[in-house]
């Protein structure tokens, strides 16, 4: 019962915060650019997955009509603002260290794990490969939950890499500290990554 406070109290700190902080930031700024409008995603999608978590836990194993259909609607999302998160990330990375945004061509490419993700969800409530929700209304995961955090992780070690590329081959001290603050980002992420995934 206290890890389970525990968690709703996390959540729901997270929410408030990054709702404050999305507001605050639409409200400086009047005119969006593209990685304006990508960090405003991703912002949406950290307040979305707070949300899901805190729903999750709370009817994890409740029993009343239609909880069963809102369990697998919500675990289905939560699994798709996660890896998005990583999409749109690698995304922000990119732009804010090249200075342009990601080609068409290379957006396709990338955006194939995720096609592959949402057909795994789509299918999920007939096979169970990702998660099944019991007759308890309580979660499990299945055998997909590898292929969640391969094509979750994709993204973000991508991020990493590049990151790390242009931190050793840059001279400019001031792009190595922004650079930098893009790594610990992602260690943020793992964390919180296998907080909420792992066993």
């Amino acid at each position: 019962m206290q890890s389970l406070l525990y968690i709703f109290e996390i959540n729901i700190i997270c929410f408030i915060v990054l709702l404050f902080i999305f507001n605050y930031y639409n409200y400086k700024t009047i005119k969006h650019s593209t990685r304006e409008r990508i960090f405003n995603h991703i912002l949406l999608l950290s307040i979305d997955l707070c949300f899901f978590d805190f729903c999750l836990e709370f009817l994890n194993g409740k029993m009343f009509n239609l909880n069963h259909l809102i369990l697998e609607i919500m675990n289905s999302l939560y699994y798709l603002s996660m890896t998005m998160i990583g999409y749109k990330w690698l995304n922000y990375v990119y732009i804010c260290t090249f200075k342009e945004d990601l080609q068409t061509k290379v957006k396709r490419l990338l955006q194939i794990p995720i096609l592959i993700l949402m057909f795994l969800i789509l299918t999920n409530h007939f096979n169970h490969f990702l998660f099944v929700i019991d007759s308890n209304n309580l979660y499990h995961r299945g055998m997909g939950i590898y292929i969640h955090w391969i094509i979750s992780w994709f993204y973000i070690v991508l991020a990493t890499i590049m990151s790390l590329y242009v931190t050793i081959h840059t001279k400019a001290n001031f792009k190595k500290r922004d650079l930098t603050l893009f790594l610990f980002c992602d260690c943020s992420y793992y964390r919180k990554y296998h907080s909420n995934v792992l066993p």
